[in-house]
């Protein structure tokens, strides 16, 4: 057991052998680690398992709210030591060992490294059982790629309940879902039981939680009917409110959108600042939508701390620009001024933590460094629409702050730089930096079309072109082979039958004798639109071979079918993709599929087997193509 002092959590994953031989341990130096004092504590790696140099130890504070540290570990003579003083209100965490890229070395075998923190007086902080049941679910996959089992966290739940009989009336919803998943025909009745106990009292709160009961065992007309008794008992109550402010924000003309505002604060008497500012942001969107800058100004002024307009400013700005270089963008001098005022609004941030450091979460990172990283994301934005003005010095200057260091720029921030290199720094120096960056596997199809032009500027041979591009390929086909590796999968395909947007029903068996490629995605997911440009792209080189078919699924939208069709139509004819999509409107193919996060694909060989499962946009276009294509090539044989 990696502590003496540990909770039954421990005792219920003992069977996960957190102390056997060839399991890590993590282990405190103290009998009782607090919060907010330095702990130290010891790691010990799993038998025959490497460390690499530079590892760091990847901590997941169960706060509120919730953040992620790493620290380095320090060789001993008996294994690894680290660090780390945790936020006064930490009640545990939960760790896992990557190497300097953030790659996972060891979680545990998928369970987490985990630790108690205690008060002053050496005693659990409320709630923590409960707290860490609901961690595990919400963060702990997510950002350290944990599997905990459902029975260790219905288990955190009930410790926490003969503890603390309180704690049900904030978690046992929680508790009953995850049950439910488990056992639906034994848990269904438990949770109707509740719903009506809750609908016994005269509780608004209460009453809300039943229809979410009604919600996850899918009863609509029962929620339906408590939500209408809920508006008639309470018609300026929790759940008015919210329809009310969900209303206003599914309305989209400024001026019904004012009519709505000012309704809701007449008859709810709610105009505290944290609503108001709100609304007037939507306004703003809305307006700069519009291009109805006059009112746009208006609102902008009414927002107590225009600071906080940041991440506005920047969205707005952004969409004027065109958003890409190929694009045109609109009201380019409007759009300059709300993108200077969006770096104006982040050095404000940046300059006064002690007000505004509650509003982040950066990850592992310091708020000054997240700063600088937000700062560098909307200087990116400020350089796009300088070009598209011919400022090209300045949109240079600007575009080198974005990409700080090279290395770790995204692909689209490295083409945009490219461009203002030449326009600014000559051919010379743009075909260096192109070939280096190239001839390393880090080119994209633009980089190539752009080498290939200063080739032909500067008259050189297509042979030396092609040499370059040859080495660059080959870099990549080495780096891919080795990952596919990790990618290798082989079990049956879980069939399904969606509707595409066309209105034709397609299923995976009417597939059978091709290879297909799965892409799970959304319209709201930035990872999956962003690997759409190399997606086409793959789309396009295979789509003379009636042997592969590619078939994006749309999922997780949360939407009724009618505006989900309609949204997702229009992204992919505004966007010009020659995708087959299916709706996935409740989620179940999904489901099926056990998906954790999007964009994730299958690649599925003729009979039907799932050989290739990729998770995730590395943000390379020509690697997603190539490792596309050899995965394609390799479930044909």
């Amino acid at each position: 057991m990696f502590m003496k002092h540990r909770f039954v959590f421990l005792l219920l994953i003992s069977s996960l052998s957190l102390s056997a031989q060839q399991n890590g341990m993590l282990t405190p130096k103290q009998n009782y680690p607090k919060a907010g004092v330095e702990n130290t504590y010891t790691y010990t790696p799993p038998k025959n398992l490497l460390i690499p140099q530079k590892s760091v130890v990847e901590v997941i504070y169960v706060a509120r709210p919730y953040s992620i540290k790493n620290f380095p570990l320090k060789k001993t003579s008996n294994g690894y030591e680290f660090s780390f003083k945790a936020p006064d209100s930490t009640q545990e965490f939960v760790a896992a060992i990557t190497d300097e890229h953030k790659k996972i070395i060891d979680n545990n075998n998928d369970q987490g490294y985990f630790s108690v923190l205690y008060d002053k007086n050496n005693k659990k902080f409320p709630l923590t059982d409960a707290i860490t049941a609901n961690s595990l679910m919400a963060i702990g996959n997510a950002l350290l790629k944990l599997k905990i089992p459902s029975k260790v966290i219905l288990q955190l739940y009930e410790t926490e309940f003969k503890i603390n009989a309180s704690a049900k009336d904030r978690f046992y919803i929680p508790y009953l879902n995850t049950l439910y998943r488990e056992n639906k025909d034994e848990t269904k009745p438990k949770m109707l039981e509740y719903a009506q106990a809750l609908l016994a009292t005269t509780d608004e709160k209460k009453w809300i939680n039943a229809t979410t009961i009604y919600r996850i065992l899918k009863m609509n007309d029962e929620q339906q009917k408590t939500e209408a008794k809920i508006l008639a008992t309470y018609p300026t109550g929790i759940l008015a409110k919210q329809k009310a402010q969900n209303d206003f924000y599914s309305t989209k003309e400024p001026a019904d959108m004012i009519a709505k505002m000012d309704a809701y604060y007449k008859k709810f008497n709610d105009t505290a600042t944290a609503i108001k500012d709100n609304f007037y942001t939507s306004i703003i969107n809305s307006c700069a939508a519009k291009k109805d800058w006059a009112n746009y100004s208006k609102y902008v002024n009414l927002v107590s701390d225009k600071n906080k307009l940041s991440d506005t400013y920047n969205n707005i700005a952004w969409k004027l620009s065109g958003e890409s270089l190929d694009k045109h963008g609109e009201d380019l001098d409007m759009a300059k001024k709300i993108s200077s005022q969006s770096l104006k609004s982040v050095k404000n941030i940046a300059a006064n933590p002690a007000k505004y450091s509650s509003m982040y979460f950066f990850g592992d990172q310091d708020f000054k460094e997240g700063m600088d990283n937000i700062y560098a994301a909307f200087a990116d934005t400020y350089a796009l629409i300088l070009y598209k003005l011919k400022s090209y010095d300045s949109a240079f200057y600007y575009q080198k702050i974005a990409i700080k260091k090279i290395e770790n720029a995204s692909t689209d921030e490295l083409e945009r730089y490219a461009a203002y290199a030449e326009k600014v720094k000559g051919a010379q120096f743009i075909k260096t930096f192109l070939e280096n960056k190239i001839v390393s596997g880090k080119g994209t199809p633009a980089m190539n079309t752009q080498l290939k032009a200063i080739y032909k500027k500067m008259k050189l041979s297509d042979a030396a072109y092609d040499k370059i591009i040859s080495k660059g390929l080959a870099i990549t086909k080495e780096k891919l082979a080795n990952e596919i590796k990790d990618k290798i999968k082989n079990y049956k395909a879980t069939d399904f039958s969606l509707k595409s947007l066309q209105g034709d029903t397609v299923s995976l068996s009417s597939l059978k004798g091709k290879v297909v490629v799965l892409d799970f995605w959304a319209t709201w997911c930035g990872p999956c639109k962003a690997s759409f440009p190399a997606m086409q792209t793959a789309v396009t080189k295979y789509k003379d071979d009636k042997d592969v078919a590619f078939v994006f699924i749309d999922t997780w939208e949360h939407k009724e079918p009618k505006p989900m069709k309609e949204e997702t139509a229009k992204f992919i004819e505004d966007n010009k993709y020659s995708f087959l999509v299916l709706l996935d409107e409740k989620d179940k193919t999904v489901t099926d599929y056990k998906v954790d996060g999007i964009p994730t694909k299958f690649i599925i060989d003729k009979n039907g087997n799932v050989k290739y499962t990729s998770v995730g946009y590395s943000e390379n276009a020509n690697e997603l193509v190539e490792e596309l294509s050899t995965m394609i090539e390799n479930a044909k044989k």
